[in-house]
């Protein structure tokens, strides 16, 4: 039996939260996403980042209070949250999980889950809140790919 059931929707939107200082794993991610059938990517953090330049420094309180608003938003339309466990000190990944946690979806069973990939995932015990946590980054994409697969499925006709 398969651990991913198809949702009545046609893609899961997928939330990458990341450390900004982690840029390029974090645009990997996002690339495996957006290639992946069943699944899209809920926002770029990315391609914001670089439109400001920076994540915090230098950007004005207006800007920084948009940037932050609008991520939220966004964390709070995904269906899935992928986090990559930050290797080095970091707040906004940490405020994402907590946040998608929150505000997390309960249209369908199972839970749309969160998934945690990095060496320091179990540093914390709100990763053990995750339905998978894995030791890195390419389990974590296998995963999203079974999900992917179990989303892309169609369903069989009701039975008259």
């Amino acid at each position: 039996m398969d651990r991913f059931r198809r949702l009545d929707t046609n893609v899961l939107r997928v939330y990458v939260a990341a450390a900004s200082a982690e840029l390029r794993r974090a645009a990997l991610a996002m690339d495996l996403v957006r290639h992946t059938p069943g699944l899209a990517l809920a926002h770029d953090g990315v391609a914001t980042i670089l439109q400001h330049g920076s994540a915090n420094a230098g950007l004005t309180d207006a800007v920084r209070e948009a940037v932050a608003t609008e991520g939220l938003a966004k964390v709070r339309e995904a269906d899935l949250l992928w986090l990559l466990c930050p290797n080095r000190p970091t707040v906004g990944a940490w405020v994402e999980l907590g946040h998608f946690l929150r505000h997390r979806p309960e249209r369908a069973t199972p839970r749309y889950p969160v998934v945690v990939s990095g060496p320091g995932a179990g540093r914390t015990i709100f990763t053990a809140t995750a339905e998978v946590v894995v030791d890195t980054d390419e389990e974590a994409a296998a995963v999203l790919r079974e999900i992917g697969r179990a989303q892309t499925r169609v369903p069989l006709p009701p039975i008259a």
